[in-house]
């Protein structure tokens, strides 16, 4: 009641307080952040058996983190044939229980408790799908990381967690214990990205890489047209490199060999060095405004 200011770390957040009927004026969005200018951790090196996709989650062992909703999931897929193995990073109370799950499932030769880990981005790195199946979150850090690594993000419809992920765009949600939606959420990412893998196509190709601002986060969707019209800007900047390269070189011949002549050479000579130079002035207003070369 003495605050003057509370900080929220999601939008979410902020709804969730102002629904308890704390003061609006009072409630500032600060989301959390990670930098993306740092270098990531080389991936922890997994047993050479494990010869499966692997799906990962991060978080305190916990009912609300619906580690459970997970492991149920993945009895569903092995019923199927599906196999995968998965890592689940953390500690706490719920840690003995979801053990007893494992093996009662049938997922102890698949489930890895690997407790907490001091750089869990490194294991994240291990990871081919990352999943949080939370009741609630306030923004979650994982979420971001594992979009930093560029890695396919399933997680649960709740707060915090839908301002992170777009669905079909960014990774997919579905509802919070919602076991079918669950299972088929990772039995389309897990196929998707076995295929991608076996053909030897980047997963990054159609995942979604996370830019995270001072004003929140935003994704910018990056699909293998991405990579063409990439291919095909510099193409383009090479040629207007080539161009400009060339014009000038005639410009300078123009030049030095102007004064031998006439009238009308002359001005065809000075029209020529006014487009190189005009051309030139172009493209570097262009790189000004696009942060690009040419």
């Amino acid at each position: 009641r003495t605050a003057t200011r509370i900080i929220c770390v999601s939008q979410g957040v902020a709804d969730v307080l102002a629904a308890q009927h704390v003061a609006e004026n009072r409630l500032r969005v600060v989301y959390n952040a990670i930098d993306s200018r740092i270098a990531l951790p080389p991936p922890v090196e997994l047993p050479p058996t494990t010869k499966n996709l692997v799906i990962g989650t991060v978080g305190q062992l916990a009912a609300r983190k619906g580690n459970l909703h997970l492991l149920q999931a993945l009895a569903a897929l092995k019923a199927e044939g599906l196999l995968v193995n998965c890592l689940i990073l953390g500690e706490g109370p719920q840690r003995a229980e979801l053990e007893v799950a494992s093996q009662s499932l049938g997922l102890t030769e698949q489930v890895a408790f690997v407790g907490f880990q001091p750089v869990p981005l490194a294991w994240v790195q291990a990871m081919d799908i990352c999943v949080l199946c939370s009741s609630k979150e306030g923004l979650p850090r994982v979420v971001l990381e594992a979009m930093l690594a560029n890695k396919p993000v399933i997680g649960s419809d709740v707060t915090g967690t839908r301002e992170l992920i777009v669905h079909e765009e960014s990774g997919l949600l579905y509802a919070y214990g919602d076991l079918p939606a669950l299972t088929a959420a990772l039995r389309f990412v897990a196929k998707s990205v076995h295929a991608a893998l076996c053909t030897q196509v980047g997963v990054g190709a159609w995942l979604e890489v996370v830019i995270v601002t001072a004003r929140g986060a935003r994704c910018i969707k990056v699909t293998w047209w991405t990579w063409c019209i990439a291919a095909g800007t510099a193409v383009v900047k090479l040629a207007r490199c080539t161009l400009t390269l060339a014009l000038w070189s005639i410009a300078i011949t123009c030049w030095a060999f102007a004064a031998t002549w006439g009238t009308v050479t002359k001005l065809g000579a000075l029209a020529i060095a006014c487009g190189t130079i005009a051309h030139t002035v172009t493209a570097y207003v262009a790189v000004g405004a696009r942060g690009s070369a040419f």
